[in-house]
């Protein structure tokens, strides 16, 4: 993550006291072939207000998702934009396929592997629930089974690895700036979230405790140390009914949608609607950090840059 990004996010965080609750947010527009870009955002919200008054107050704004909206709110665009919001939004060619040279089969077995290998330590010597960690690696087990198959979904599985990597590095960042006392990711249904039994939150955990380990250790000459872990909660949709939180998904839809149709080498987009978002929510921003991913040699190396829009 580009040092500005975290520079910014740190500056978003202090406003606030330790010990908050917070809410990370996610919406995804993948493979849709109308689109310049594959997209994510994570919406990273101060939990400010009851539940039902934030959900009411986005109805309000913004009634339908982007793709149904021909004419954009200002006032929700003001909101997206308030001081509660931090926004990642992670942009990925086309055409490097979720960094498909990178992410290769031969990768995803040996990160299964060195997982299971960690978890195996962790749960002597974890204060989390042993019970917890058997359960993933029951999970691991599945995933690791479908890798023999002919028909593994390897796109699937890059986007779950990518997601759950980039959730995990978010969390690392609010946990050390802010302590906070709870985080919840709420995710909209999507096969990503089904697969394996979810183990996309678990993974994201993982990279959390990794990242989380590494640093800390590092600052404390070798010693081992127990990372301060906030409670987590993982909120998805029945799979039978609609989506309790439908609203709080609108907020990072409409960064994603916007951001998923931008020509970054034209500078130009296909609808009006999603200039008019830019104008008025991306450009001179300051709680919104836009990246894009790119697979520079084809599996030698990647790089990150970041875009910023300056009126």
């Amino acid at each position: 993550m580009n040092q500005s990004t975290i520079n910014e996010f740190k500056l978003f965080i202090e406003q606030y006291p330790d010990k908050a609750a917070w809410h990370i947010i996610s919406d995804y527009c993948f493979d849709d072939d109308t689109k310049e870009n594959d997209a994510v955002t994570f919406s990273v919200l101060l939990n400010h207000d009851k539940i039902d008054t934030i959900k009411n107050t986005i109805k309000d704004f913004a009634p339908k998702d982007i793709k149904k909206t021909r004419t954009i709110n200002d006032s929700f665009l003001r909101y997206i934009n308030s001081q509660v919001f931090y926004h990642f939004t992670f942009l990925l060619r086309k055409q490097d396929s979720f960094l498909s040279s990178i992410i290769t089969k031969i990768f995803i077995s040996n990160y299964i592997y060195d997982i299971e290998e960690i978890i195996n330590i962790w749960k002597v010597n974890s204060s989390h629930s042993t019970e917890y960690w058997y359960q993933v690696i029951k999970r691991l087990e599945i995933f690791r089974q479908e890798i023999e198959h002919k028909s593994f979904n390897y796109k699937l599985a890059r986007k779950i690895l990518l997601i759950s990597m980039i959730s995990g590095l978010i969390m690392y960042y609010l946990n050390i700036f802010n302590h906070p006392k709870a985080i919840s990711w709420i995710s909209d249904r999507d096969a990503m979230i089904d697969k394996y039994d979810g183990f996309i939150f678990d993974n994201s955990f993982i990279q959390f405790l990794l990242i989380s380990s590494e640093n800390i250790i590092n600052k404390n000459d070798g010693k081992i140390v127990n990372i301060e872990v906030p409670m987590l909660y993982h909120v998805t949709p029945d799979r039978e009914r609609k989506n309790y939180l439908d609203e709080f998904i609108r907020i990072p839809d409409y960064l994603t949608g916007t951001l998923a149709d931008f020509c970054i080498e034209d500078n130009r987009f296909s609808k009006d609607k999603y200039n008019h978002i830019l104008l008025n929510s991306l450009v001179n921003s300051d709680n919104h950090s836009i990246i894009q991913i790119i697979d520079e040699n084809k599996g030698v190396s990647i790089y990150t840059r970041r875009i910023k829009h300056i009126w």
